[in-house]
């Protein structure tokens, strides 16, 4: 048990170390803009979608004695290709100056080149370690539910990504961080190997009914809406979550530091909506973004609003609906036999959300609109989950969160009317946006 522990634990820690890392590294590379941490977060997204697709189909496609071996081999690459760039750069996963881009016509590319090369084969395996500990784990203790390992592996997340900015970056120097997280990497990779052999080699729990409650459904009755919805709480807590870093980036400070901030909301949502059903209340989480909705709207009204207060404001609505997301998405979680496709459809879903922000909405919008669609898309969530319950003994709870969304979706859709009316003219490119008032 504490392997297993230990090892979700780890890779989660060094998943969330080396994204802020090479972030600030190449950060002077790219001018200094929010957009490098959107386009960095998106290559790690679909980092993640390729790890849970690999976890899905060794874990169901490999018999248990093979999977060792495939695992194995692709952990050993992964070590020796870290050991082979420490040779060649300053540190491992601490890209050349030699790579420092001259001249760039496709940013958000060339970040994903940089980061294929330095860091993508062990975060692979790195991004596959939870679902396949999850699915291992479901096999020797088939009694047991494994969805608790999620949570801890986003509380591993949450420390390596706080850990960066406030211990590591101050004490280390960069190639002396690319070294250490290397040595935490190999081993990583001894102790997963280890598991790996281990678990071909036991013998399986027999499986175990579990109770139907416990589920949203049994392994062979999962539907295409409940698919459908995974993957858009999925997405849409991604796309308000790189949506709010681009607002308080803007608006406040282009700074390391509030780019941090939104995503260990996103982390610590999954904690604790992870750690079971009942931190999770639909009304509850309801009335706070319906309250933190309603400071939005109304603080560009008042002038000089503290920097403090804006972000703790935006933070707290972010909180909102991350929560709202996550919480439903455990409520719809399938019983553990379908546990690695149920991980990988919600990576596909938050790498969704990082390419509509990176890639959809500057194509289409000219100023950062996805914020607002966002919004009005998580008010329409709780129409649309309050209506799949309108047969429910919940009925005036039902109605309340009805009418609640529609009253403000229509609030957010003037908003956005409003503040379309300030400009005369908007600019939108990786760089920012720049309007004319």
């Amino acid at each position: 048990m504490k392997s297993y522990i230990s090892s979700i634990f780890l890779s989660a820690l060094l998943i969330f170390q080396v994204q802020p890392m090479i972030a600030h590294y190449i950060l002077p590379w790219f001018g200094g803009t929010n957009s490098v941490w959107s386009a960095v977060v998106l290559f790690f997204q679909i980092m993640l979608v390729g790890g849970y697709l690999y976890a899905d189909w060794l874990s169901k496609s490999v018999s248990n004695e093979r999977q060792w071996q495939i695992h194995g081999l692709l952990l050993v690459l992964a070590a020796g290709l870290i050991l082979f760039l420490g040779l060649s750069w300053p540190a491992p996963v601490i890209p050349s100056s030699s790579w420092k881009p001259t001249t760039v016509e496709q940013p958000v590319l060339y970040i994903f080149f940089l980061l294929a090369i330095s860091v993508g084969l062990p975060y692979l395996t790195l991004a596959s370690n939870s679902p396949l500990i999850q699915s291992w784990f479901s096999r020797m203790y088939a009694e047991r539910s494994p969805y608790w390992l999620y949570a801890l592996s986003n509380a591993g997340s949450l420390l390596g990504l706080l850990s960066y900015p406030f211990l590591i970056e101050p004490a280390l120097r960069l190639g002396e961080q690319g070294w250490l997280w290397s040595g935490l990497y190999l081993a990583f990779a001894i102790l997963t190997f280890s598991i790996a052999w281990r678990v071909s080699r036991a013998k399986q729990s027999s499986p175990v009914a579990h109770r139907a409650e416990d589920y949203a459904s049994s392994p062979a009755a999962i539907s295409l809406g409940q698919r459908l919805l995974w993957l858009v709480l999925s997405a849409i807590a991604t796309l308000m979550m790189l949506a709010v870093t681009n607002r308080l980036t803007q608006d406040i400070a282009p700074v390391p530091l509030l780019w941090i901030l939104p995503l260990t909301i996103y982390l610590l949502s999954f904690i604790i909506a992870f750690s079971g059903e009942q931190y999770y209340h639909r009304l509850g989480f309801l009335i706070l973004l319906s309250i933190t909705s309603a400071g939005l709207i109304v603080a560009p009204l008042i002038p000089n609003i503290p920097i403090i207060l804006q972000i703790v404001l935006n933070l707290l609505f972010l909180f909102a609906v991350c929560m709202t997301a996550h919480g439903e998405l455990y409520r719809l979680r399938p019983a553990p036999q379908q546990l690695t496709h149920f991980y990988l459809l919600t990576s596909i879903g938050g790498a969704l959300g990082g390419i509509i922000v990176n890639f959809v909405a500057p194509l289409l919008f000219n100023d950062y609109w996805e914020f607002y669609l966002g919004w009005m898309i998580t008010y329409l969530l709780f129409l649309f989950l309050g209506a799949r319950q309108i047969n429910s003994n919940q009925r005036k709870q039902t109605i309340l969160i009805g009418a609640t969304a529609t009253v403000m979706s229509i609030l957010i859709g003037y908003t956005m009317v409003i503040d379309g009316q300030h400009a005369i003219w908007r600019g939108r490119n990786f760089y920012g946006v720049l309007r004319v008032v």
